[in-house]
């Protein structure tokens, strides 16, 4: 055998030291009985040459047979010789092999000894540097979990940790090293995809799939609510209303906490600022003697909005407060006017012309008065000065200012000169941010439309291209959508009323006899499916019940007439009356015969009492006494009503609710209002053009006056 193929063989087997010894085992049995195979052979062969020399030899002599056979078996002598060298080097390479096997078998056995204690050692560190991590991460996910929303992060982070804390616990429990190594590289991604998710949510690299909720829409503007609103298919209703401490068009409240599903509500109610009511009753003091400072206060405080403030040489100290034209309850609106002396003539004093610039047109004007200065006004229209403050003076800062020859020209911004753009084709959101930028204040309202999107613009009060001033109100309408009327059951008014005051409709019910019980709807002018307009009524089919044809009851004795009653429906009261007719006939009823009315009404049915008696007549007048007692009401409707009482009370004018009804219903129930006779009258809007849902136009009686029960108080609401 080949030196370089023997050692391959060796070293191929040597990678493995119990394969080897077993194919070498196997391979020294092969060769053992390859030789014992050959030795049989080889013996039978030489038998056979004996026999056949013996036959040689029987026939060619013992001699010649002699000679021939010696060089054979030599031959096999040699032959013999070199295969026992072969089977000697054989036994000496697996010899050499198997000492090699060993020594490498040792040397693996060395080396996992060493790897088996190294691991141990690194576990036990590892699995306490990941112990300290779980419990963090633990603490995080669990505090994070509390204050996420979203259902499906929750479930995520819940079974990742749970996985986690598995097979934590288990790495920990198993004592078999190689079962313990792979946990614990389990355990490792498990953790990597821990971190690797939360990550992920973070940084938005994952976006998960989200249930909508309710947002904080404090101080949020409208137009936001609105889109958010149609984004989500939300219902939103929003009203507005007057807010001294949010600004205009900014959301004071919502009917719907933050954080609730969407699809646990019907509708989402906002309440919008309108900024402050300057129609509002506040109460002023009386400021007499008052510094200017201190008026100035209540002024701001009050936010009144329309004072005149003059000063006059006087005899009182300067600055102090010699005239006021009103105190107590007023609106603020109201004017006031006050007066404030300037001290001495002969003590007043050239004084320095101050830096005005950018001032409120009141705070310069103050001023002025303050240092008897006078003055005049100019407006005009700036890019860079907010409307209402002073642009420059002439003169300006630093000039003195001689009072008797000299008058300070104020230049007053009217805010920037604006072009309204084509707010049809603006977002929301756009339309917001433009008046936001330009200070200009928007009011929102909507109206359902058939034909344009929800939360899309439907008209504006101005047009574009139209001149518009800072702090000007512009008027958006946005479309609410398609209003569909739906399926009411027969006995389903109360729904129908519901529906039609959440979505600005009218209903107008008329009853008629019907088979149908009575109260139950028989048919509306709107049927399911069709579209409405706001402000479309609806017209109310409601059975009155099944008719019943009056009988004629005149002529008929009063158990006769019972009778008739009973058998025909019908409830009848008896009332008496003298009459020139046979007692106990039936002179009169009250509703004509051959009237239908509802079955089981009362007709009111006079039964004579026959003459009236004479006055002398004691046992007539006692029967007639007797018989008048039967009946609880007898000649009831000829007696006199009595004499209304009227009691005296404050009529107290309210503020405006969100609608028209709102508004009647706060001014029913303030105070004594309740005893009053209030009548409402409901307009589409005021004479003076304001059309806000629930303003009050007028009223017949002015706020504070008194008023007695008997008296009838109109009060004219916007109505929409």
């Amino acid at each position: 055998m080949d030196s370089n193929r023997k050692k391959e063989l060796i070293n191929s087997l040597a990678n493995d030291d119990n394969s080897f010894t077993e194919i070498m085992s196997r391979k020294e049995k092969r060769k053992r009985a390859k030789q014992k195979k050959f030795e049989d052979q080889l013996i039978k062969e030489l038998e056979k040459n004996k026999r056949k020399r013996m036959k040689k030899e029987q026939k060619e002599g013992e001699k010649q047979k002699a000679n021939e056979i010696h060089p054979e078996i030599k031959r096999l002598e040699d032959t013999m010789k070199l295969h026992q060298q072969q089977m000697n080097e054989i036994k000496k390479d697996l010899e050499d092999t198997k000492r090699m096997s060993l020594q490498r078998s040792t040397t693996i056995n060395q080396s996992k000894q060493t790897e088996k204690k190294g691991w141990g050692n690194f576990s036990k560190f590892y699995l306490c540097l990941i112990f300290l991590l779980v419990a963090g991460f633990l603490g995080y996910s669990i505090y994070d979990s509390f204050h996420q929303i979203d259902q499906l992060f929750i479930i995520i982070n819940s079974s990742l940790i749970s996985a986690f804390a598995i097979f934590f616990i288990l790495t920990s429990l198993v004592t078999k090293d190689s079962l313990k190594k792979k946990m614990t590289i389990f355990t490792t991604f498990i953790l990597i995809a821990f971190i690797g998710f939360h990550v992920a949510v973070k940084t938005e690299l994952l976006v998960l799939p989200q249930q909508a909720y309710i947002e904080d829409f404090s101080n949020q503007t409208i137009a936001k609510v609105i889109t958010w609103a149609s984004d989500n298919k939300v219902k939103l209703n929003y009203e507005y209303d007057y807010s001294d401490n949010v600004k205009t068009n900014k959301i004071i409240s919502q009917n719907v906490e933050p954080n609730t599903l969407v699809k646990d509500i019907d509708y989402l109610n906002v309440i919008v600022s309108e900024g402050p009511n300057y129609d509002m009753i506040v109460n002023v003091p009386d400021m007499i003697g008052w510094n200017i400072d201190e008026v100035v206060s209540i002024i701001k405080k009050n936010k009144l909005n329309n004072v005149l403030i003059n000063y006059e040489f006087s005899e009182e100290k300067r600055d102090n407060a010699i005239e006021q034209s009103r105190s107590g309850e007023m609106k603020r609106s109201d004017e006031l006017a006050m007066k404030f002396s300037l001290g001495r003539e002969e003590d007043l004093e050239p004084v320095k012309m101050k830096d005005l610039t950018n001032m409120e047109e009141f705070d310069a004007t103050l001023w002025l008065k303050r240092n008897g200065i006078k003055y005049e006004i100019v407006y005009q229209f700036s890019d860079e000065v907010t409307k209402g403050r002073v642009i420059s003076t002439d003169p300006k800062e630093g000039v003195m200012i001689n009072q008797k020859e000299m008058t300070v020209t104020l230049t007053i911004s009217k805010g920037k000169k604006l072009k309204a753009p084509d707010f049809t084709k603006m977002t929301l959101e756009e339309i917001s941010k433009w008046a936001d930028k330009n200070k200009v204040k928007v009011l929102f309202n909507s109206e359902y439309d058939e034909t344009i999107k929800a939360g899309k613009i439907k008209r504006a009060s101005v047009k574009a291209g139209d001149t518009i001033e800072e702090g000007q109100t512009i008027y958006i309408i946005t479309s609410k959508g398609p209003l569909k009327m739906i399926q009411f059951g027969t006995g389903d008014l109360e729904k129908i009323k519901s529906f039609a005051l959440q979505h600005n409709i009218s209903v107008n019910i008329t009853e008629q006899f019907s088979e149908v019980p009575s109260g139950q709807i028989i048919s509306t002018s709107v049927k399911p499916g069709d579209f409405l307009i706001e402000g479309q009524g609806i017209e109310v089919v409601v059975s009155k019940g099944k008719a019943v044809q009056v009988p004629n009851f005149v002529g008929m004795t009063s158990s006769a007439a019972q009778n008739t009653c009973k058998s025909a429906g019908i409830s009848c009261k008896l009332n008496y009356a003298y009459s020139s007719q046979a007692k106990g006939t039936i002179i009169h009823q009250d509703t004509n015969a051959g009237a239908q009315i509802v079955n089981g009404a009362t007709v009111v049915l006079t039964v004579s009492n026959g003459p009236k008696p004479s006055s002398g007549s004691s046992n007539n007048s006692s029967n007639n006494s007797g018989n008048n007692s039967n009946s609880g009401n007898n000649n009831s409707g000829n007696t006199n009503p009595p004499t209304p009482v009227c009691h005296t009370y404050k009529f107290i004018l309210g503020g405006a609710g969100s609608t028209g009804n709102q508004t009647y219903n706060m001014i029913k129930n303030t105070g004594n209002n309740k005893y009053l006779n209030i009548i409402p009258n409901y307009v589409d809007s005021c004479p003076n053009g304001n059309t806000t849902n629930g303003a009050i136009c007028s009223s017949s009686v002015a706020s504070g006056s008194n008023v007695t029960t008997c008296d009838t108080i109109t009060i004219t609401i916007v109505n929409k």
